[in-house]
């Protein structure tokens, strides 16, 4: 979202940005967000509890505020970031040339995969909730919009092929990426394999436990194999999964680290071993970035549009993650290649600003950010 916000000033709007909050940010990170905007509005999200006798989703209900602010411009585009900010188009004082959602996640999918791994009952009952909520809002919500930018690659595809319709409505528009930030792929004859993630996400840890039972004992029979293990635990406790993983002779785990820099340019291979989850595998865009030669699960690959074999390498069994990372280990140039031809594409594909421009095709004007 920040990377939208910065896109659009670059392109020269005048941005009012309308956030709701869950916590308070600091008089820091407010004053650094008045820079690149012309109005900020911050509004509290109600209690969730509120939202359990909605007919809306708790995570739409609890932004109702956004209804009730005065909005007295008149904006070429309001821009609601998920369909969790659909109350901003139910609020009578908005006047937009056009209404856009941009598309994180399909919500649904998403809160029932999260049902899928929690065990707290009353919060899978709540995910589970809320993925039938999902299911039928998000459909009517979109309908009443003028044009869907998809983060997603492959939600983007799905929709399309469900509502060729609406062709024209819908575009894929790729998060943004800092090719100032991009390392060349170089060649790299150490064993290191690389996972990058939040720590406190359980899709994350599944995964980690997916890739330390099926995976890694096969692939340390390889002198100098080492698996790094690294991420943001965000304060919370680091899960007994992970804790054990780290204590295996050829893991090392790292939390909490300000610059992961290092640890890809150590790495030989990156993996992304999701076994669930939806929307777009930014882990696996930023590895690209990197300069990194990829190992996913279908999963793992979900929302980039990078190509099997071209791009990235798919396996979606044990066995064959593990022979694909043996391979890119054993083989340096294919690995090379491989990085080259995905950072490549990110470069061409992952266009923020110039996308922006072409979706919007409308004059200069002020912008209403969600």
């Amino acid at each position: 979202m920040w990377g939208r916000l910065l896109s659009l000033a670059e392109l020269g709007f005048d941005v009012h940005a309308v956030v709701t909050l869950k916590m308070r940010p600091s008089g820091i990170e407010i004053s650094h967000v008045r820079k690149m905007v012309s109005r900020l509005d911050l509004i509290d999200r109600s209690p969730n509890w509120k939202g359990i006798i909605s007919s809306f989703p708790v995570q739409v209900a609890s932004r109702s505020g956004l209804a009730h602010l005065k909005l007295l411009e008149h904006y070429s585009l309001a821009l609601a970031e998920s369909e969790f900010s659909f109350p901003v188009f139910e609020n009578k004082t908005l006047n937009a040339d056009k209404r856009v959602f941009r598309i994180h996640n399909n919500e649904s999918r998403f809160m029932s995969e999260l049902a899928g791994v929690e065990r707290n009952w009353l919060r899978r009952m709540y995910y589970r909730e809320e993925s039938k909520r999902f299911s039928s809002f998000s459909p009517k919500a979109f309908a009443a919009i003028d044009q869907l930018w998809f983060s997603s690659f492959d939600q983007y595809n799905d929709y399309i092929l469900l509502r060729p319709e609406d062709n024209r409505k819908a575009a894929w528009l790729p998060p943004p990426v800092d090719v100032k930030a991009f390392v060349s792929p170089a060649m790299k004859t150490c064993k290191q394999v690389l996972f990058v993630g939040g720590l406190s996400v359980l899709s994350n840890i599944e995964a980690i436990d997916w890739y330390m039972s099926g995976v890694h004992p096969k692939l340390k029979r390889i002198d100098g194999y080492r698996f790094v293990i690294a991420g943001n635990t965000r304060g919370l406790p680091v899960s007994p999964i992970i804790l054990k993983a780290a204590t295996d002779a050829c893991c090392t785990l790292f939390t909490n680290v300000a610059d992961l820099s290092p640890l890809y340019e150590q790495s030989a291979v990156f993996i992304n071993c999701m076994v669930r989850g939806a929307s777009i595998k930014m882990k696996t865009v930023n590895a690209a970035e990197k300069g990194l030669p990829i190992v996913s699960t279908t999963v793992g690959n979900e929302g980039t549009g990078f190509i099997n074999g071209q791009h990235i390498c798919i396996a979606d069994t044990q066995e064959t993650f593990t022979k694909s990372i043996d391979n890119l280990l054993s083989s340096p140039s294919a690995g090379l290649e491989m990085a080259e031809r995905a950072q490549s594409f990110v470069r061409s594909r992952y266009r923020h600003v110039e996308q922006i421009k072409s979706l919007l095709e409308m004059e200069k004007g002020e912008v209403a950010l969600q």
